[in-house]
């Protein structure tokens, strides 16, 4: 009976230790993301905002449906943790004042240096303009694309 709760007593205490490193890792773990999240790249605001540029439709295009708007984004953009970003700000875009933030499907690389944004909309006459948000998701004048009016059929 001895050697069994000896045994238990080891086996018990191994957990323990395990526990223990894992919530070691998990912490440390942490403070790195935060790290990273803290010193990582940063767009300045006052000079390093890059300017999305919408190239199709041009304004009063009649267009069918879905909405499709091609662009560039004056700057890398890739699919990441916070949808479609470039640094530390991701893409919107407004339809008749509405923001909506692209799905990953979305978008697509156009292979050429520009994007493909696929919008269901309804028909009818729609303004549309694509604005960088920051990681507050608070949406910036700076960098937006010229605001366009096109007719969706």
């Amino acid at each position: 009976m001895t050697q069994q709760t000896t045994s238990d007593a080891a086996r018990s205490s191994r957990l323990v230790t395990l526990v223990g490193g894992l919530g070691i890792f998990m912490v440390a773990a942490g403070i790195l993301i935060g790290a990273v999240t803290m010193f990582g790249p940063r767009t300045d605001l006052s000079t390093g905002v890059p300017s999305l540029v919408l190239i199709e439709p041009q304004a009063g295009d009649t267009v069918g449906r879905p909405l499709v708007l091609r662009f560039t984004a004056g700057n890398e953009l890739a699919l990441g943790g916070m949808g479609w970003a470039s640094n530390d700000l991701h893409l919107h875009v407004y339809v008749d004042g509405t923001e909506i933030m692209p799905a990953a499907a979305d978008i697509r690389d156009a292979g050429d240096g520009t994007f493909l944004w696929t919008l269901p909309v309804e028909s009818g006459m729609r303004r549309v303009q694509l604005r960088w948000a920051g990681m507050d998701h608070g949406n910036l004048e700076i960098g937006a694309s010229r605001e366009i009016d096109v007719v969706v059929q």
